[in-house]
């Protein structure tokens, strides 16, 4: 529930777009952008080296949508390759960011739970234990950070 509220705020082409939310007996079904360009893990392995230019114009393509989100005080908190989806097999420079699942909003609560991706996750959300050590939306950015130096 807390992914389609997430959802339901934002707004950005370098976002997964959410259009419904059914719920029926056999579950929750959320109807989201068709994007069939794959994950950008995948094109990393099919790819295997980039220019400094294409890592440049990826870049931007993901941090816009991230500067976005951040000023909607939403933290992603699993910034991976395998959620970075592209628009389409023949853009690479279509990347949008999906999965909220573990995404929050900062100004509903403080968030200080260990979660996310081990090689991509901040060195605070590893440390983080109960109340006493809270992080930001900065472990977007040090995650994504993660992803260009794999680049």
């Amino acid at each position: 529930m807390n992914e389609i509220k997430v959802l339901k705020k934002l707004d950005h082409p370098g976002v997964m777009k959410f259009y419904k939310v059914y719920e029926t007996m056999l579950g929750i079904f959320l109807v989201m952008e068709l994007l069939d360009g794959g994950e950008l893990f995948e094109h990393l392995k099919q790819k295997k080296t980039f220019t400094e230019r294409d890592c440049a114009l990826m870049l931007i393509k993901t941090i816009e949508p991230l500067v976005y989100m951040h000023s909607k005080n939403i933290v992603h908190r699993d910034i991976k390759p395998e959620n970075l989806i592209l628009r389409s097999r023949n853009d690479e420079f279509g990347i949008v960011i999906a999965d909220f699942g573990l995404s929050q909003n900062l100004k509903e609560a403080a968030i200080y739970t260990k979660c996310g991706s081990p090689g991509y996750c901040a060195p605070e959300i590893l440390s983080a234990s109960g109340e006493t050590i809270t992080y930001d939306a900065k472990c977007d950015v040090y995650s994504l950070g993660c992803v260009f130096y794999h680049m």
